[in-house]
């Protein structure tokens, strides 16, 4: 079981090795994962037994400290003198740096496969999650992350921050209705990769674990496959709930 700590300070890279990744993770003021890919890597390296210790920072502190290296996006994951930043690349860093951990793709056709539901969540998914608690992450931000916030909305999504706060109840049934892809793949297996969960359930779950923290509300009915499926990986992963550290010091 991977050791889920804090380190505000940032260590020596030629001290770290593979046991001791760093796992750099994007948080409001008050400690909370503010996005949901930092989740689906804390999946993938408890997934594959390999140890992190995470660092919680501000974006807007990430990028003064690795603009130089042209590294602006969180996660990013510290093995040595190597830094690999976004979900996607961190991914694949792990399965092929570490080929006797368990596979998260299960091979090159899995890993398509992944790619394709990394795509639909990114292009489909968040833009409904953003809609209905955007406003809600703008409010949990530090004051310098918040103009950063602003631009990946509008870039990203095509959303206005200062629209977010309305229409709630139509935005929770527009991102339901968003998941009727996913309810179809569900009728016939426990998890979207077949019997064990694999990095396609990753991807789909971070989200609905972040999103699910921060909306503090029922995002999903009970009776729903997706429910289902969910409350099979929470059981799983019920160990993966760090305690908030503060960062506004």
């Amino acid at each position: 079981m991977p050791t889920l700590g804090y380190c505000l300070e940032f260590p020596n890279s030629s001290e770290n090795n593979y046991m001791s990744l760093l796992l750099y993770e994007h948080v409001a003021e008050n400690g909370q994962i503010i996005d949901p890919y930092s989740w689906r890597i804390r999946l993938a390296l408890a997934h594959m037994n390999i140890e992190v210790k995470t660092i919680p920072i501000s974006l807007f502190k990430f990028r003064e400290f690795f603009i130089k290296e042209n590294l602006t996006k969180l996660p990013m994951v510290v093995d040595g003198d190597r830094k690999i930043a976004t979900s996607w690349e961190v991914a694949n860093y792990l399965e092929r740096n570490f080929p006797e951990a368990p596979t998260l793709f299960g091979g090159e056709v899995g890993a398509h496969l992944a790619k394709f539901v990394h795509s639909w969540v990114e292009k489909n998914l968040l833009k409904h999650l953003y809609a209905l608690i955007g406003d809600r992450i703008y409010e949990l931000l530090a004051i310098n992350d918040r103009p950063l916030f602003e631009a990946f909305l509008r870039n990203e999504f095509n959303l206005r921050q200062d629209l977010l706060g309305y229409q709630k109840e139509e935005k929770l049934l527009k991102f339901r209705k968003s998941l009727d892809p996913f309810r179809l793949v569900m009728l016939d297996r426990p998890f979207l990769s077949g019997e064990l969960p694999a990095y396609g359930d990753f991807i789909f779950y971070g989200p609905l674990k972040w999103a699910e923290e921060i909306y503090q509300g029922p995002l999903i009915e009970s009776d729903d496959l997706v429910y289902l499926w969910k409350s099979r990986m929470d059981e799983l992963f019920s160990h993966l709930g760090p305690d908030k550290k503060d960062i506004s010091a």
